[in-house]
């Protein structure tokens, strides 16, 4: 048996996470799995922790957080965060109640109608009670927006529309004349939206211009109510290219103001392309992104799109979230952009888990895609007004994202695992790894590369060690592998020596020190071809 001289092989793997769940081991070249990663310029780096808003002595949150929508008013940064048993003001470090006087508590999750005479006569099991998908119930979802020097909002689920002046602890009261009835609201063009008034789910009413206490219809004036023909209950909205697209779970459509008689003009963007729930929908820069039922798409103009993915024609992750998520809690699902990093997070439950959980990452310069296990209920909407995006988790708390390197105080643990190298029907041998990679201790590292801060030169200079597991296995399919060892990487390691023989190559690497920052360079493998076949 001959021995082939070593070759020296740069790492050539595609930017991008490929779950298991959407490709076998050898079909892709993306990363196989990650954890706290993202991808910037095409290559993994560590996400950015989270620190916890610490609120003044004695101040909490109460009920379950879904809504945190984030507003200047009058040059103050001002946030309102809304629960099924209240709606908080968050000033400071303060936190207010503002529930409206006498407003009850409402649906901490997603309900359906229950009981006997649901269904057909003699369909199922005689004396349980049968469960109704059309009699479906949000959890309650404040949706919140700004009118002039205001916040106004309504609970949904047949809630009234209240306004809260953005600077007092007083509660948010009422909107004089306006329904009492809806199901969602927004402002578009210094006009109010209400969907569902008075349980007419595809019904549309609205203020007139620039006054939200007006809700009678004039020849003077531009209020409006309409009920759309063959439109199902309405859900929705995103604010795009100074329109609005509105939706129901199952449609898209085109809400454009015109300023005459008519007032508003709807037009069907897609009839079978919908949205999964109230707040699973973002914008930047004239495209709009949203979680539909069955997958993820944007919208810019034209035709709605499927959000590309690392390869292929469907969305990265599709089988990963969508044959692994909550349907029954569905309606809980939300969407953020973080601005810093081009990126659309999606977050939503999976099947074990009545609240969201897990995210789905992709960024909207490349288009890679990442996915991690987050326990989030909320994101601050519909931008981050002290510049670091704020989101609050099912128990509570409440955290400034892109700070620091840990999270909460804890070490971010991290993993990203390379996809499965074949190297052909001969087995060779991978005689060493020469790592490249940036890794630091308490140092904090930029979306650019560039060191924030360096504590001491002894730590910048070796950094917090990495782990780097080696697997080979004979076949692709082969169940035990022939190698496996894990190896300590430091930012002075220059060589790893190793003796690892198969056909198929894979590397997982791992951090989970406190402080600790990492981006991955370009990696090569020292890798020896045998003359024969064994």
């Amino acid at each position: 048996m001959s021995t082939l001289p070593v070759v020296h092989a740069p790492w050539q793997f595609l930017p991008g996470t490929q779950p298991s769940t959407d490709s076998t081991g050898l079909s892709s070249n993306h990363f196989a799995q990650s954890q706290n990663i993202r991808y910037v310029r095409g290559k993994p780096e560590k996400l950015g922790g989270w620190q916890t808003i610490l609120f003044e002595e004695g101040d909490a949150l109460d009920g379950k957080c879904r809504t945190l929508f984030g507003g200047l008013i009058s040059g103050k940064a001002r946030t309102v965060i809304g629960s099924n048993t209240q709606l908080h003001s968050l000033i400071g470090s303060a936190v207010d109640d503002i529930t409206p006087d006498g407003l009850a508590a409402g649906n901490a999750d997603e309900i359906y109608g229950q009981g006997y005479g649901m269904g057909k006569y003699g369909v199922g099991l005689y004396g349980m009670a049968k469960v109704s998908t059309t009699a479906r119930r949000f959890p309650r979802i404040w949706h919140l927006d700004r009118f002039g020097d205001n916040i106004i909002g309504t609970p949904g689920n047949g809630g009234g529309l209240y306004e809260w002046d953005g600077d007092s602890t007083s509660p948010a009261t009422a909107v004089l004349n306006a329904p009492t009835q809806i199901n969602y609201a927004f402002v578009l063009k210094n006009i109010v939206v209400t969907f569902g008034d008075s349980g007419v789910e595809n019904r549309i009413k609205t203020s007139d211009i620039g006054d939200r206490t007006v809700w009678t219809a004039t020849s003077e004036n531009q209020v409006f109510e309409d009920e759309l023909e063959d439109v199902e209950r309405l859900i929705s909205h995103v604010v795009i290219q100074g329109e609005a697209l509105i939706f129901t779970e199952n449609a898209t459509l085109l809400m454009e103001y015109t300023g005459g008689a008519l007032v508003w003009r709807f037009t069907m963007i897609d009839p079978g392309i919908g949205i999964i729930g109230p707040l699973a929908r973002c914008a930047s820069q004239g495209v709009a992104y949203w979680m539909g039922r069955d997958n993820f798409y944007m919208w810019s103009g034209g035709n709605v799109e499927v959000i590309p993915s690392n390869s292929g024609d469907i969305s990265t992750g599709f089988k990963y979230v969508f044959e692994n998520i909550n349907t029954a809690q569905k309606s809980k699902c939300f969407v953020w952009f973080n601005e810093k990093f081009s990126e659309v997070w999606f977050h939503y439950p999976s099947a074990n888990s009545n609240e969201c959980d897990r995210v789905a990452r992709v960024n909207t310069h490349d288009f890679t895609w990442s996915f991690d296990e987050m326990d989030r209920t909320a994101a601050e909407w519909p931008y981050a007004v002290f510049g670091q995006p704020r989101l609050v988790s099912s128990d509570n708390v409440a955290y400034r994202h892109e700070l620091t390197n840990d999270a909460g105080g804890e070490a971010m643990e991290w993993l990203l695992k390379t996809p499965k190298r074949f190297t052909g029907p001969q087995l060779s041998t991978l005689t060493g790894l020469i790592p490249d990679s940036v890794q630091t201790g308490d140092d904090v590292i930029d979306n650019w590369g560039v060191l924030d801060s360096v504590l001491s030169l002894e730590s910048s200079d070796i950094g917090t060690p990495v782990t780097v597991q080696v697997q080979a296995w004979e076949w692709p399919q082969s169940s035990k592998p022939l190698y496996d060892e894990t190896f300590t990487v430091t930012q002075k390691t220059e060589r790893i020596s190793l003796q690892a023989k198969g056909r198929v190559f894979q590397y997982t690497l791992r951090g989970q020190a406190i402080g600790q920052a990492f981006q991955l360079g370009q990696w090569v493998e020292e890798m020896q071809a045998e003359g024969g076949r064994r």
